[in-house]
């Protein structure tokens, strides 16, 4: 059917998954459809409600004979252990190194609810997993991949910013909704064509309707793609662009976004009003961006954390993915994110009525003097 369908067929068949409450029910009706095979790349996966359903779904597809592989990251860790319950499903081990950086983690960042101990409880969900026979899991290294997605079939790619943890489909701790996304291609030539750039190196296709963007492992060494990607994408604007980003701070791309404003381009700058991660960070780039630009970029900060990570270009090309505007994932991290060029109308509408409805209830910071931080801070969680 693939080798039939037309470029336009197939960008038809390209969804937008809006938070967690969209994304969730269509991964788990995914997995509950499964045939052939299910796999995994997370990057955190907490013992939480919905880690523990999506891995209850996986069990039961596997019962069925469902080949499921899964690769989670154990930097991963670091985060599961520093915030929220601070339960990690998979990791159940005691780590010194990572448990030093989750303690500074915690201390850091404080929050109102979070659990004081990182002691774990056993779960015996995850034990069963990982002895069937059916089931393969991957979750002992530090790989530095920042990356989620998950494929169904060889022929279903689902992909984007949302770890497994409640407080991607409920609220956090504090009770602050996420907002983020996810993207479902459905069309084994997708998959194929992911595969093809992921493992193969086939190069970037300039003219395609449809790219992937990496930061990959390839023959022991990293390819960084991700950043000279998005500042080809920023420098191409000519009319708009639309942010909404969870984290900022890579210093070529906020010059690039300066250089589009003064040029003459709206742009829509959505941040969260207070990060989970590297606030002092976020708020000292946006300052920035508002001092070198007159002030002519229209910065907003959510009352919700705004874990997206999202660029859209002059209303007819979009970036979704797991890549933030930080050093961190320009440079350090293996990241994965989709370009779509040209649309479907029904997956234009659906991004056009999110970034407009996170925009209306986010408020303005249109003085970068009325913007506070800390720059001690600040300069801590650039180096990080």
């Amino acid at each position: 059917m693939d080798e039939v369908m037309t470029t336009n067929e197939k960008l038809k068949n390209i969804e937008l998954l809006v938070d967690g409450e969209t994304a969730f029910p269509r991964i788990i009706e995914r997995i509950r459809t499964a045939t052939n095979t299910i796999f995994i790349k997370m990057f955190i996966w907490r013992d939480d409600e919905i880690g523990n359903q999506v891995a209850q779904e996986l069990l039961q597809a596997a019962d069925r004979g469902v080949k499921v592989r899964i690769v989670k990251d154990k930097l991963g860790e670091l985060f599961e252990k520093a915030e929220e319950t601070k339960q990690s499903f998979w990791h159940k081990d005691f780590n010194l190194g990572l448990w030093l950086k989750a303690a500074a983690v915690n201390t850091m960042y404080p929050m109102t609810g979070k659990a004081k101990s990182t002691k774990q409880r056993p779960n015996s969900l995850a034990r069963r997993l990982l002895v069937h026979q059916n089931v393969s899991v991957k979750k002992d290294t530090i790989i530095g991949d920042h990356s989620k997605y998950y494929i169904f079939d060889d022929r279903v790619l689902i992909l984007g910013g949302m770890n497994i943890e409640d407080k991607s489909i409920y609220a956090d701790v504090e009770g602050k909704k996420y907002n983020d996304y996810m993207v479902e291609l459905v069309s084994q030539s997708f998959v194929e064509k992911f595969f093809q750039r992921l493992r193969h190196g086939a190069g970037f296709d300039e003219q395609a309707p449809l790219e992937f963007i990496f930061n990959v492992r390839r023959k022991g060494e990293i390819v960084y793609e991700v950043k000279d990607k998005i500042i080809q994408l920023l420098a191409s604007a000519r009319e708009s662009i639309d942010i909404l980003m969870a984290y900022l701070g890579e210093p070529d791309i906020t010059q690039t976004i300066i250089e589009a404003a003064n040029r003459g381009v709206r742009i829509n700058l959505l941040l969260p009003g207070k990060a989970n991660l590297q606030h002092d960070l976020n708020m000292q780039v946006a300052k920035e961006i508002l001092a070198k630009t007159d002030n002519r970029v229209k910065v907003f900060l959510s009352r919700n954390m705004i874990h997206a990570k999202l660029i859209r270009v002059d209303n007819r090309t979009v970036t979704i993915g797991s890549a933030n505007l930080n050093k961190q994932a320009m440079g350090k991290l293996l990241e994965l994110n989709v370009l779509i060029k040209n649309y479907s109308d029904d997956f234009g509408q659906a991004l056009d009525q999110s970034i407009r409805r996170n925009l209306a209830s986010a408020t303005r910071i249109s003085d970068g003097g009325k913007i506070k931080f800390n720059p001690i801070r600040a300069r801590l969680e650039q180096l990080g």
